[in-house]
Protein backbone atom coordinates (compact mmCIF):
# COMPACT_ATOMS: atom_id res chain seq x y z
CA UNK A 1 0.00 0.00 0.00
CA UNK A 2 2.91 2.41 1.08
CA UNK A 3 4.90 1.48 -2.54
CA UNK A 4 1.83 2.01 -4.49
CA UNK A 5 0.65 5.20 -3.19
CA UNK A 6 4.18 6.31 -3.28
CA UNK A 7 4.39 5.17 -7.03
CA UNK A 8 1.13 7.38 -7.53
CA UNK A 9 2.21 10.21 -5.82
CA UNK A 10 5.51 10.60 -8.01
CA UNK A 11 2.90 10.28 -11.20
CA UNK A 12 0.67 12.53 -9.84
CA UNK A 13 3.42 15.21 -8.92
CA UNK A 14 4.80 15.35 -12.28
CA UNK A 15 1.98 14.27 -14.58
CA UNK A 16 0.21 17.62 -13.27
CA UNK A 17 2.53 18.90 -15.25
CA UNK A 18 1.52 18.70 -18.42
CA UNK A 19 -2.55 20.09 -16.96
CA UNK A 20 -1.41 22.83 -14.97
CA UNK A 21 2.03 24.45 -16.00
CA UNK A 22 2.91 23.41 -19.11
CA UNK A 23 1.93 26.68 -21.02
CA UNK A 24 3.47 28.46 -18.81
CA UNK A 25 6.72 27.10 -19.12
CA UNK A 26 6.51 26.95 -22.96
CA UNK A 27 5.09 30.54 -23.54
CA UNK A 28 7.45 32.43 -20.86
CA UNK A 29 11.08 29.85 -20.73
CA UNK A 30 10.77 28.27 -24.66
CA UNK A 31 9.27 31.51 -25.86
CA UNK A 32 6.85 30.01 -28.26
CA UNK A 33 4.27 31.40 -30.13
CA UNK A 34 0.58 30.96 -28.79
CA UNK A 35 -0.33 28.67 -31.81
CA UNK A 36 2.72 26.61 -31.26
CA UNK A 37 1.59 26.49 -27.20
CA UNK A 38 -1.47 25.36 -28.22
CA UNK A 39 -0.27 22.58 -30.37
CA UNK A 40 2.09 21.34 -27.47
CA UNK A 41 -0.05 21.37 -24.62
CA UNK A 42 -2.71 19.27 -26.37
CA UNK A 43 -1.25 16.63 -28.28
CA UNK A 44 0.93 15.02 -25.21
CA UNK A 45 -2.81 14.77 -23.44
CA UNK A 46 -3.90 13.04 -26.57
CA UNK A 47 -1.36 11.11 -26.79
CA UNK A 48 -2.19 9.58 -23.43
CA UNK A 49 -5.59 8.54 -24.32
CA UNK A 50 -4.11 5.74 -26.34
CA UNK A 51 -1.79 4.89 -24.16
CA UNK A 52 -4.36 4.39 -21.04
CA UNK A 53 -5.90 1.86 -23.14
CA UNK A 54 -2.68 0.60 -24.43
CA UNK A 55 -1.21 0.03 -20.80
CA UNK A 56 -4.21 -2.10 -19.46
CA UNK A 57 -4.36 -3.94 -22.40
CA UNK A 58 -0.25 -5.47 -22.36
CA UNK A 59 -0.46 -5.43 -18.66
CA UNK A 60 -3.39 -7.83 -19.12
CA UNK A 61 -1.81 -9.90 -21.64
CA UNK A 62 1.35 -10.37 -19.96
CA UNK A 63 -0.34 -11.66 -17.14
CA UNK A 64 -2.04 -14.03 -19.40
CA UNK A 65 0.83 -15.10 -20.88
CA UNK A 66 3.03 -16.10 -17.55
CA UNK A 67 0.30 -15.96 -14.92
CA UNK A 68 1.95 -13.27 -13.08
CA UNK A 69 0.06 -10.61 -12.01
CA UNK A 70 3.15 -9.39 -10.76
CA UNK A 71 4.92 -9.10 -13.47
CA UNK A 72 2.34 -8.03 -15.84
CA UNK A 73 1.56 -5.06 -13.53
CA UNK A 74 5.18 -4.05 -13.11
CA UNK A 75 6.75 -4.97 -16.61
CA UNK A 76 4.29 -2.23 -18.19
CA UNK A 77 4.59 0.15 -15.21
CA UNK A 78 7.89 0.35 -14.54
CA UNK A 79 8.73 0.57 -18.12
CA UNK A 80 6.30 3.50 -18.51
CA UNK A 81 7.40 5.77 -15.81
CA UNK A 82 11.27 5.08 -16.75
CA UNK A 83 10.07 6.30 -20.71
CA UNK A 84 8.59 9.00 -19.25
CA UNK A 85 11.58 10.37 -17.14
CA UNK A 86 13.91 9.82 -20.21
CA UNK A 87 11.81 11.31 -22.42
CA UNK A 88 10.95 14.39 -20.06
CA UNK A 89 14.62 14.58 -19.48
CA UNK A 90 15.50 14.75 -23.23
CA UNK A 91 13.45 17.90 -23.84
CA UNK A 92 16.36 19.56 -22.07
CA UNK A 93 18.28 18.93 -24.97
CA UNK A 94 16.45 20.11 -27.81
CA UNK A 95 15.12 23.66 -28.88
CA UNK A 96 13.39 22.76 -32.21
CA UNK A 97 9.58 22.68 -31.51
CA UNK A 98 8.72 19.52 -33.03
CA UNK A 99 11.60 17.74 -30.90
CA UNK A 100 10.30 19.45 -28.06
CA UNK A 101 6.55 18.08 -29.12
CA UNK A 102 7.89 15.11 -29.72
CA UNK A 103 9.50 14.36 -26.47
CA UNK A 104 6.56 16.15 -24.40
CA UNK A 105 3.86 13.00 -26.30
CA UNK A 106 6.70 10.59 -25.61
CA UNK A 107 6.87 11.67 -21.88
CA UNK A 108 2.76 11.82 -21.27
CA UNK A 109 2.16 8.60 -23.26
CA UNK A 110 4.67 7.12 -21.25
CA UNK A 111 3.08 8.78 -18.01
CA UNK A 112 -0.47 7.27 -18.76
CA UNK A 113 1.05 3.84 -20.11
CA UNK A 114 1.35 3.34 -16.39
CA UNK A 115 -2.09 4.37 -15.67
CA UNK A 116 -3.84 0.89 -16.26
CA UNK A 117 -1.41 -1.14 -14.17
CA UNK A 118 -1.26 1.16 -11.30
CA UNK A 119 -5.38 1.26 -11.09
CA UNK A 120 -5.77 -2.92 -11.66
CA UNK A 121 -2.88 -3.35 -9.20
CA UNK A 122 -5.27 -1.16 -6.71
CA UNK A 123 -7.86 -4.09 -7.47
CA UNK A 124 -6.00 -6.73 -7.47
CA UNK A 125 -4.24 -5.95 -4.29
CA UNK A 126 -7.47 -4.48 -2.83
CA UNK A 127 -10.17 -6.98 -3.39
CA UNK A 128 -13.39 -6.15 -1.87
CA UNK A 129 -11.11 -2.92 -0.36
CA UNK A 130 -10.33 -1.96 -4.34
CA UNK A 131 -12.17 1.41 -3.81
CA UNK A 132 -10.67 2.40 -0.79
CA UNK A 133 -6.98 1.34 -2.00
CA UNK A 134 -7.66 3.27 -5.03
CA UNK A 135 -9.03 6.64 -3.21
CA UNK A 136 -6.33 6.30 -0.79
CA UNK A 137 -3.62 6.34 -3.60
CA UNK A 138 -5.63 8.67 -5.73
CA UNK A 139 -6.12 11.44 -3.01
CA UNK A 140 -1.97 10.59 -2.80
CA UNK A 141 -1.45 11.36 -6.08
CA UNK A 142 -3.89 14.64 -5.75
CA UNK A 143 -1.71 16.22 -2.85
CA UNK A 144 1.46 15.49 -4.56
CA UNK A 145 -0.05 17.08 -7.78
CA UNK A 146 -0.52 20.09 -5.97
CA UNK A 147 2.89 20.36 -4.12
CA UNK A 148 4.11 19.81 -7.58
CA UNK A 149 2.49 22.98 -9.20
CA UNK A 150 3.34 24.90 -6.63
CA UNK A 151 7.05 24.46 -6.94
CA UNK A 152 7.18 24.48 -10.47
CA UNK A 153 5.22 27.59 -10.22
CA UNK A 154 8.25 28.83 -8.08
CA UNK A 155 10.97 27.46 -10.44
CA UNK A 156 9.47 28.68 -13.21
CA UNK A 157 9.10 32.19 -10.86
CA UNK A 158 13.15 32.05 -10.58
CA UNK A 159 14.32 31.27 -14.21
CA UNK A 160 15.08 27.69 -13.23
CA UNK A 161 13.50 25.66 -15.69
CA UNK A 162 15.96 22.56 -16.25
CA UNK A 163 15.67 22.15 -12.18
CA UNK A 164 12.10 22.00 -12.67
CA UNK A 165 11.89 19.86 -15.72
CA UNK A 166 15.22 17.66 -13.94
CA UNK A 167 12.83 17.55 -10.42
CA UNK A 168 10.18 16.07 -12.43
CA UNK A 169 12.34 13.27 -15.03
CA UNK A 170 13.77 12.59 -11.45
CA UNK A 171 10.09 11.75 -10.35
CA UNK A 172 9.23 9.98 -12.61
CA UNK A 173 12.58 7.31 -12.35
CA UNK A 174 11.82 7.47 -8.28
CA UNK A 175 7.73 6.05 -9.42
CA UNK A 176 9.67 3.53 -11.74
CA UNK A 177 11.23 1.85 -9.40
CA UNK A 178 8.91 1.81 -6.28
CA UNK A 179 6.82 -0.37 -8.27
CA UNK A 180 9.64 -2.88 -7.23
CA UNK A 181 7.77 -2.83 -3.91
CA UNK A 182 4.22 -3.29 -4.98
CA UNK A 183 3.37 -7.36 -5.60
CA UNK A 184 -0.09 -7.64 -7.27
CA UNK A 185 -0.22 -11.40 -6.31
CA UNK A 186 -0.42 -10.73 -2.66
CA UNK A 187 -4.17 -9.67 -1.28
CA UNK A 188 -4.65 -6.92 1.36
CA UNK A 189 -6.58 -9.45 3.46
CA UNK A 190 -3.18 -11.04 3.80
CA UNK A 191 -1.68 -8.65 5.51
Amino acid sequence: VWSICAMYGCLGFTGNFFITMLPVYLRNDRKLNSDTVSYLTSLPLFCGVFSCLLGGYLSDRIIRATGNRTLGRRSVAMAGLLGAGLSLAATMAVRDPFWLGFFLCATFFANDLAMGPAWAACADIGEQFAGTLGGTMNMVGSFTAAVGAVVAGRLLDNNQSTAMIGMFAGAYLIGAFTWLGIDANRRLSES
